[in-house]
């Protein structure tokens, strides 16, 4: 009840200081950019971030060796100019590099940062990103010296050497992974200023090499999570960018596929029910998914494989759709195979109104079409991910977004590291992945097969990949949005 009165306290603050100070004409300078990520980011270091809220803020006050453009082209970040020969590519930073306190940025600070990140004891959860680099896994697992590892700092340029030709490395340098790291100092657009629970916020980085580029000068990050209070804030003109529910607001909506797929993600580590094939297809075919996009009525697509066209991938194999007689023949082998005459499944799902409604569709769908009771558990976005870690859930309402564009940052999710499933051949399927990573004639193939194993097994089911609702109010212009990883650069942003 305490946060529920210190939440509404907190609108109440929020939206009074809003209406008292905000409206009033003031210089650009002085004008701040709201812009709301609906729950706080897990982390600002740009080497342990894991989620997108995370990446967000840090592409805001990091940037890595590449970054995109305003049309989401690959360009020079820090380096201005890059070599590749083979599998060694030779970066060049910048002239006169500085951090957000006047401090130069050296081509060593970037080789430390790479080594930061493939430090085991520090954590970093997207280190295996970097193995594609030379002998980094076995630098990782402790098994090389430094001096085997592929990077290298060469002429005042940082060389780093692949253990194979891999073309999709480029996207790899864009992320903030690659950036260089000093406690307190920034090299991205913009530096932070004040972090608190309820928001972050950051200003300009006078140092930033393209700074006279930036022309909004402090960005707040807020997280309001209802979509009706958000609404509200959106008419008020508290906020200027958020996603959005379009049945509670359908104007100004800047809408994109965002490369992410949803899905039910089965507890195959210790559900002795769930590692049956014919009861993971019995729940699959229950599910209309067309009516389910009606439901989400917000632009998302059905999804009966795992990869999005937004990778220029044509998928081979698909599951099927709903099937409310095969399903129930699929339930009946599963008793029989079991030894059971009745399930009990427990659904998880964040605790999001949409994620509500959504999963409260997916427990009725499966009462109605199979007859099998089903409870449903909503939890908070962190509760849900510390859950699914630890296989405390029969099946979850996931989702996965690719940190590059490129088929395998969506086939990569799902390797289990660290986890034995029995119910398919994974060792195979990690052997697919790795050949597929060579850009070789019959690397579609290998992907379309890679694909194909996790689907005829039904390791998850594919629901829908999701489409991004963002509002972005009348007060600015040229926002650029960048839907693999669904990151927003608002270092091209202009008020109006």
């Amino acid at each position: 009840m305490k946060k529920i009165v210190r939440s509404i306290i907190y609108v109440f603050v929020f939206i009074s200081f809003f209406i008292s100070c905000g409206k009033e004409k003031i210089n650009d300078e002085d004008k701040v950019l709201v812009y709301n990520l609906f729950s706080a980011p897990r982390t600002l270091d740009p080497h342990k971030y894991n989620d997108n809220i995370s990446m967000q803020i840090s592409n805001s006050i990091y940037e890595g060796l590449l970054r995109f453009d305003d049309k989401g082209e690959i360009i020079g970040g820090l380096a201005k100019s890059y070599l590749k020969e083979g599998n060694k590519y030779s970066f060049e930073l910048r002239d006169n590099l500085k951090y957000s306190d006047g401090s130069d940025i050296k081509v060593e600070d970037v080789e430390a940062s790479l080594l930061r990140a493939l430090d085991k004891e520090f954590l970093s959860q997207f280190a295996s990103q970097l193995f594609v680099i030379k002998n980094a896994k076995e630098y990782y697992e402790g098994k090389v010296s430094r001096k085997d590892l592929g990077i290298k700092v060469e002429n005042n340029l940082l060389v780093i050497e692949l253990e194979k030709d891999y073309n999709y490395f480029p996207y790899l340098m864009t992320l903030p992974i690659t950036a260089p790291f000093k406690e307190g100092k920034y090299n991205g657009p913009y530096k932070l200023e004040l972090q608190t629970e309820q928001e972050v916020l950051v200003s300009k980085n006078d140092n930033y090499w393209r700074s006279s580029e930036v022309h909004v000068d402090r960005i707040k990050y807020v997280y309001f999570k209802d979509f009706s209070v958000v609404n509200n804030l959106i008419k008020n003109e508290d906020i200027d960018i958020s996603r959005v529910d379009v049945e509670l607001l359908n104007k100004n909506i800047n809408s994109y596929f965002d490369g992410r797929i949803w899905y039910l993600d089965y507890n195959l580590i210790n559900n002795e029910m769930l590692k049956n094939i014919h009861l993971r297809k019995a729940i699959s075919l229950a599910i209309d998914r067309n009516i389910y996009m009606k439901i989400k009525n917000d632009g998302s697509k059905v999804a009966l494989n795992l990869i999005n066209e937004i990778f220029e991938y044509i998928p081979t194999y698909t599951i099927e759709d709903v099937n409310v007689e095969l399903a129930n023949f699929e339930l009946e082998l599963a008793k029989k195979e079991l030894g059971v005459e009745k399930f009990n499944i427990e659904l998880l799902s964040g605790n999001t109104p949409i994620e509500v409604k959504e999963i409260q569709f997916i427990q009725e769908q499966l009462k109605q079409n199979l007859g099998i009771e089903v409870s449903v558990k909503t939890v908070p976005y962190s509760d849900r991910l510390a859950l699914i870690k630890d296989n405390k859930y029969d099946i979850a309402l996931n989702t996965w977004s690719a940190k590059y564009k490129d088929p395998l940052a969506i086939l990569d999710r799902f390797q289990f590291k660290n986890k034995k499933i029995e119910v398919f051949e994974l060792e195979k399927y990690k052997e697919i992945l790795e050949e597929a990573r060579i850009f070789t004639l019959d690397r579609k193939e290998k992907i379309a097969l890679a694909e194909q194993m996790l689907l005829e097994n039904l390791i998850v089911s594919p629901l829908y990949f999701s489409i991004e609702n963002k509002f972005v109010s009348d007060r600015v212009t040229s926002i650029v949005n960048n839907p693999i990883g669904n990151v927003t650069d608002l270092s091209y942003a202009r008020w109006k």
